[in-house]
């Protein structure tokens, strides 16, 4: 299935396979709308993921008005790094464009909690957005996670009516 680019959307960048398995993971969330979300091959690094959001996603989102795109990376450890990309953005782009991801990389976070898979934690990631589960919950408070909270509420936001379905949804 694919999206359709003149109904609400979001496109999900990841910057390496990593994060692609986080997202793919969400996805695979039974309450997710699949044909909401595209996943798109993974930029390869953080200065492709840069170099594809400017050469390549700001002018569809120009073009598409129900266009949303997410940045799935690597912060690096690096607390700057959402604030660096938002802060390139013209201010209409910027609104539509949110930036998450492991404080350091999508395995730490993997070792840390002891899981046998990134999807697998894609998908708890999935319910919080989906279900008042206080285990997700306490996911999102997670040290290597933490630092999205308030990119993860504005997310929630916007994002949660057309990809989210069902009435187990806060």
């Amino acid at each position: 299935m694919s999206i359709n680019r003149y109904q609400k959307h979001i496109l999900v960048l990841p910057e390496d396979d990593a994060n692609r398995q986080l997202a793919v993971g969400f996805v695979q969330h039974p309450t997710v709308r699949p044909r909401s979300l595209q996943i798109l091959g993974p930029a390869g690094g953080w200065p492709a993921l840069r170099d594809q959001l400017h050469h390549q996603q700001l002018p569809g989102l120009a073009r598409f008005q129900n266009r949303q795109l997410l940045l799935l990376c690597d912060f690096d450890e690096r607390p700057t790094r959402r604030a660096e990309v938002l802060g390139e953005l013209p201010a209409t782009a910027a609104q539509r464009v949110f930036v998450v991801g492991v404080w350091s990389e999508p395995e730490d976070l993997r070792t840390a909690l002891g899981h046998r898979g990134l999807e697998a934690i894609g998908q708890e990631l999935a319910d919080h957005c989906c279900q008042p589960d206080p285990h997700a919950e306490a996911l999102f408070e997670h040290p290597l996670l933490r630092y999205n909270r308030d990119e993860v509420a504005r997310m929630a936001k916007c994002l949660r009516p057309f990809v989210i379905a069902g009435a187990g949804c806060r």
